[in-house]
């Protein structure tokens, strides 16, 4: 199922509560670039970011999801201390 997360920036409560700057997200964004990701031990197709729980088909496509995971912030990393460096050419 393509699930969807409400993110915002502010929550006021005047009469109703009132969210300000939200987006919606989607699952890839979140596993890919939200908190620690990581593998449960009892159930290894499904991985946590943040305490949120998503399900993979399988064990095999979790750990993919945690190598990737560790890839980019490799890269971003890398750009961030070198801002110049061509990342196709150099990693």
């Amino acid at each position: 199922a393509n699930h969807g997360w409400l993110l915002f920036h502010d929550k006021v409560k005047t009469s109703q509560v009132y969210l300000h700057d939200t987006t919606l997200v989607g699952s890839l964004p979140i596993l890919l670039f939200g908190g620690e990701l990581k593998i449960l031990s009892k159930e290894r197709k499904c991985v946590t970011v943040d305490g949120m729980v998503f399900e993979t088909k399988d064990e095999k496509a979790a750990v993919l999801f945690k190598e990737l995971r560790r890839e980019l912030d490799r890269l971003l990393l890398l750009k961030v201390a070198n801002p110049s460096e061509d990342l196709a050419t150099s990693a």
